[in-house]
């Protein structure tokens, strides 16, 4: 269906960045949040998460989430270095227009990287 770029690529400071609320095309059924590490140091520690809402964004609970460090990360199944961590997960409430996302990611120290949602 769509990538959005939650956290464009840039320079992010050491601590906790937020992105959203976003609102789900309502026949989406699957989320992946995945992260540009082309250019994290070995030194980075990040985590991201994900929180979703069903009533248009007043409740909200944990819904998905991941951490990594930064340096190569070599693919197991290609065995070539992989140039993004990722997390996914089926999104339930398939039909209703009041689901929302939101979110946040942290680091230890100053990186450069994107955070993208990809909907299907």
């Amino acid at each position: 269906m769509a990538d959005v770029e939650l956290i464009s690529k840039k320079r992010l400071n050491a601590g906790t960045h937020t992105y959203g609320p976003y609102t789900p095309p309502s026949e989406a059924s699957h989320i992946k949040l995945v992260v540009d590490r082309t250019e994290l140091l070995s030194s980075v520690v990040l985590s991201w998460r994900a929180e979703i809402s069903f009533d248009a964004g007043n409740a909200w609970q944990s819904f998905v989430g991941a951490s990594a460090i930064g340096g190569e990360v070599i693919d197991p199944t290609t065995g070539l270095p992989s140039v993004v961590s990722t997390v996914e997960r089926d999104l339930p409430g398939v039909g209703s227009a009041d689901r929302r996302l939101r979110g946040d990611l942290t680091l230890n120290e100053a990186a450069r990287l994107s955070l993208i949602l990809t909907i299907t």
